[in-house]
């Protein structure tokens, strides 16, 4: 080992407190929730900050080709303990069932464990890279809006308590937005020749984080506004879950791009692993222009209010 490189890159201002889930995924499958905004897999440990009331999700483990999902793991602090459903809807805790196979938040500061396991029938591949250990971090930021018709909620997700800045083309402020930001740290070795130097390991953390719309006093409004509301912010969830899939090809992408760069000078190293990324970071950013572009922006499923 040579040296420790550590990058950041665009942090986001994520806040790691209050109420927590913590999933780690051994190898054999992922963990997805049931909205799509969360992810988990193979290898990873994730952290989802769920601070706010209206956090509603189940969390699904799902194998990979050639395993089986064996049960939740019963740790202390663990929900799901001992189940033999994949669907993660047990409840312990300050997490409450609210709805059948779902898992509501209402308590804070709490640190609530989702650990599955699975059954392996295959040969681990040669391309893991159990050296390189990720972390990421997903958060879900609210901005309140009110209103007692569809007419007023469009005017409010367009107004200044919308903090999302205008899309400079259709001059609207978007309704929902994903983002992500990473940093990571390597160690260097030198290669089998013991001249040229290749990336030996590396520690990398993500952040994930979506920022959607919520409706205040939402039990007080009509049944038919509370519907309308319900399909809005369903589309809106399915669009950035879209971009979020996206941007958590990293997991598996960005310890691939590190293990890539091989055979370089030592002190070309560094330079060699910074271009190695932002063409990554590249390559996703414009499959995100992509799919905005294939699906349409969300504020088109205003129509549905």
């Amino acid at each position: 080992m040579l040296w420790l490189k550590t990058i950041a890159v665009s942090a986001l201002s994520i806040m790691l407190m209050g109420s927590k889930i913590i999933i780690r995924v051994p190898d054999g499958g992922q963990v997805v929730s049931s909205s799509g905004l969360y992810a988990c897999a193979a290898g990873e440990t994730c952290t989802i900050n769920y601070d706010e009331i209206n956090f509603d999700e189940m969390f699904i483990a799902i194998p990979d080709r050639g395993s089986n999902f064996s049960r939740w793991i019963d740790t202390a602090g663990s929900v799901c303990s001992s189940s033999w459903d994949p669907r993660c809807s047990n409840t312990t805790l300050d997490i409450i069932q609210d709805n059948p196979g779902r898992l509501r938040a209402y308590d804070s500061n709490r640190t609530v464990k989702v650990n599955p396991t699975f059954i392996t029938h295959r040969t681990r591949t040669t391309d893991s890279v159990p050296r390189f250990n990720v972390r990421s971090f997903h958060s879900t930021q609210y901005y309140a809006i009110s209103g007692n018709t569809s007419s007023e909620l469009w005017n409010q997700l367009n107004s200044e308590v919308n903090p999302l800045p205008k899309n400079l083309t259709s001059g609207r402020k978007p309704i929902g937005h994903a983002n992500f930001s990473y940093r990571y740290s390597y160690k260097a070795q030198y290669d089998s020749g013991g001249s040229n130097c290749t990336v030996g390991s590396a520690e990398i953390d993500l952040d994930f984080e979506t920022v959607l719309p919520k409706l205040k006093q939402f039990s007080d409004k009509p049944n038919h506004l509370q519907t309308q509301w319900n399909r809005f912010t369903a589309v809106i969830i399915e669009h950035e879950a879209g971009h979020q899939k996206i941007y958590r090809r990293l997991v598996q992408e960005l310890p691939h791009a590190l293990q890539s760069v091989t055979n370089s000078p030592c002190h070309d190293l560094d330079e060699q692993v910074k271009i190695t990324v932002s063409r990554l970071i590249a390559t996703l950013e414009k499959a995100s222009t992509e799919y905005d572009q294939i699906t349409g922006p969300d504020e088109y499923s205003l129509s549905s209010l």
